[in-house]
């Protein structure tokens, strides 16, 4: 399995900025209205930056064992196929 560091490092990132940004709602101080709605607009472009990210990773993992089971279907079928003709 081949890994892109890249991509890993993009979701460290953003996993980090969910958390801080969780952190800076979490703690009470004097903040005002727009402060607040500043940090929860950031938190939920982190959090949709995340599902679409998860969603893309699930898909080609998805892909990548269809494709596995069709190669390996193939081959049972052609094995299946060629014992049958041996056998005729």
């Amino acid at each position: 399995m081949r890994v892109d560091t890249g991509a890993s490092l993009d979701q460290l990132i953003r996993l980090q900025n969910i958390a801080v940004f969780r952190r800076l709602l979490s703690i009470q101080t004097g903040r005002d209205d727009a402060e607040r709605k500043r940090i929860l607009e950031l938190l939920a472009d982190e959090q949709a930056k995340e599902t679409e990210s998860w969603q893309r990773d699930t898909l080609e993992k998805l892909s990548a064992i269809r494709a596995t089971m069709q190669t390996t279907t193939t081959n049972v079928s052609s094995s299946e196929h060629a014992g049958a003709m041996a056998r005729a």
